[in-house]
């Protein structure tokens, strides 16, 4: 995960060309391998960054956890879907609606999920202290597309609170290890933010991450089947903190190139950061939308990106992120985000029913 400007965003950026010469120990589905290997081919694209169970690990940490797919119907009619990857220890690789793959999970920096940072007083966050739900950037080294290898962040459970829900307990790995021997962002090292002992010595963190999905009925919301309820603890188990942020972060196919801010009723191109946004393909037949109750994070605000580099592919996100000061010893944080999903029309006028639904009682 990377630091940019006011914002924190995760980066993986994966290059055309070659298989890496250190590889896993097999080719995952070498029957859907394209001949192209090109960051403009459309085939070699929807192999790399299109999340399918069978080309990823189902294991982690010597525990077999099959990826677990929980769906709902919409208008009685369309087909809503999310995928929880144990290859990204639970995080989200799949969203999917009447068929269409919202998400673009190319790896363990990229997907659906949670990461974190926590810093002192006259410091700022650092890529190597940095939580990360699916993983750390090793667990893509040497490894073939579509780079959905066993996960650094350890499964400690997975329950079924509802029939359209899932929970996970997970450790987080730190995005950057104490055995990676490169730079993170800014140049810093893991050995100037991280002890040189357990769980950082393993390549996690202290904390306990517990995340979970609720689809239809247990979104708690009638007549809203379109919005996916996303909630989640994290528990420190750690010395006190004076800054700390967490955020949540989709990664969008590349045809979501449209933009939005939720603003007066409309969707607008971006604007105010304490906006609900939405990012659409450029038809507007596809959209998700983000939104969190204020009063639940205060301060909590939007963040969209979009990234192009050369020779890989490029990057279309929204997150939320919520930074909180002076968190105590063993302190836990927890968050509440809806994801929205329709055509454009549709995601405007759910956003203003969460907008509604969730205010607080007056």
């Amino acid at each position: 995960m990377r630091a940019m400007t006011a914002a924190v965003v995760a980066v993986v950026l994966v290059l055309s060309g070659t298989t890496p010469a250190v590889a896993a120990a097999e080719q995952r589905c070498p029957d859907l391998v394209p001949p192209g290997r090109s960051a403009d081919d459309p085939a070699w694209y929807d192999f790399v960054m299109t999340y399918r169970s069978r080309c990823a690990a189902q294991d982690n940490h010597g525990h077999p956890y099959p990826d677990v797919t929980v769906s709902t119907l919409v208008d009685g009619r369309v087909d809503l879907s999310v995928t929880t990857s144990t290859a990204l220890a639970g995080a989200i690789g799949s969203l999917k609606v009447a068929g269409k793959e919202y998400v673009d999970s190319g790896g363990h920096g990229s997907a659906l999920q949670y990461a974190f940072h926590a810093w002192r007083d006259g410091a700022g966050p650092s890529e190597c202290y940095n939580p990360t739900q699916a993983g750390a950037r090793v667990d893509d080294d040497g490894a073939y597309a579509p780079f959905h290898e066993a996960s650094t962040s350890k499964v400690l459970s997975v329950t079924r609170p509802g029939t359209s829900s899932v929970r996970y307990v997970s450790q987080p790995a730190m995005f950057v290890t104490l055995d990676d021997p490169r730079t993170g962002h800014g140049g810093c090292r893991a050995a100037g933010h991280q002890d040189p002992v357990e769980p950082f010595t393993a390549g996690l963190s202290r904390a306990t991450l517990t995340a979970s999905v609720h689809l239809g009925a247990d979104n708690g919301l009638p007549g809203l089947e379109n919005v996916v309820k996303l909630a989640a603890a994290y528990d420190t188990n750690d010395v006190p903190y004076d800054w700390f942020d967490g955020l949540l972060i989709a990664y969008l196919q590349k045809d979501f190139t449209a933009a939005y801010s939720y603003v007066d009723g409309r969707l607008v191109p971006p604007a105010d950061v304490y906006a609900p946004t939405a990012r659409c393909t450029a038809a507007g037949d596809y959209c998700l939308g983000l939104y969190f109750p204020p009063h639940v994070m205060p301060g909590a605000y939007y963040y969209l990106m979009d990234r192009h580099t050369p020779g890989a592919f490029g990057e279309q996100t929204t997150q939320v992120t919520w930074e909180v000061r002076d968190v105590p010893e063993r302190g836990r944080v927890s968050y509440e985000v809806y994801l929205a999903v329709g055509n454009r029309d549709r995601v405007a006028w759910t956003l203003g029913e969460l907008s509604r639904r969730l205010a607080p009682a007056r």
